[in-house]
């Protein structure tokens, strides 16, 4: 089978799949990962073949200015609509091209569907955290009007399909609809490395709390 790994926007939103490409990958599955520019070295340091498509649009820099003009309450919506738009010609360029039986994405690359569709392949949504884009649902419902416009622009009819959604996430968090598919979480982070200071036990259990590199860019390191 031929598996599309499907993410934008931000490294993290990538990470919550590798462990599946790779392990698509062990199971004799053929795996390409498809990213923005600007986010390929994240991607291709998985280990996965990697396609840049559309271009860069430099996303925390475009959240950061447009939640400081509109005092905060910016809608994310809006740029994953831009990145959308600036990715599925590409995208669905190489999925005619290369022929995916499956396209798996993160819940924000809504060109992933889109392409899906163009090439008669079955989409899957794979969640990186708690379900704030779809709420539970398929998130059909609350696609921005610019990517709901996508689905009639190629050969589509204009119906947005449904899919599947692969939630990581503990069951006492999940907001679970139906098409809906629990599975463990495996951690992953692109070429880390662990001091060595840190290896020794410190006698009891030790707890280690980040927001990550993603959320510190979005809202600037004085937030913290």
């Amino acid at each position: 089978m031929r598996i599309l790994l499907v993410a934008s926007a931000l490294p993290s939103h990538f990470f919550a799949m590798a462990p599946f490409g790779w392990a698509a990958r062990t199971a004799g599955h053929e795996v390409y990962a498809a990213t923005t520019p600007d986010l390929v070295p994240a991607v291709s340091g998985s280990g996965l073949p990697t396609v840049p498509v559309g271009r860069a649009l430099d996303f925390t820099g475009r959240y950061r200015r447009q939640s400081r003009d509109a005092g905060g309450a910016g809608d994310p919506k809006a740029l994953f609509g831009a990145v959308a738009e600036a990715m599925v010609g590409d995208l669905t360029r190489f999925a005619r091209a290369w022929g995916p039986d499956l396209v798996v994405w993160e819940p924000t690359t809504f060109a992933a569907p889109v392409a899906a569709l163009e090439v008669g392949a079955p989409a899957v949504r794979y969640l990186w955290g708690p379900d704030i884009v779809g709420r539970g649902s398929s998130g059909r419902d609350r696609l921005p009007e610019s990517v709901r416009a996508l689905f009639g622009a190629g050969s589509g009819s204009g119906e947005v399909p449904d899919w599947w959604t692969v939630d990581p996430c503990p069951p006492s968090v999940q907001l679970a609809g139906e098409r809906w598919l629990s599975v463990q979480y495996v951690p992953y982070s692109s070429q880390s490395r662990v001091p060595v200071s840190l290896l020794p036990s410190p006698g009891r259990r030790r707890v280690l709390v980040t927001l990550g590199l993603s959320v510190t860019e979005l809202v600037g390191e004085s937030a913290f």
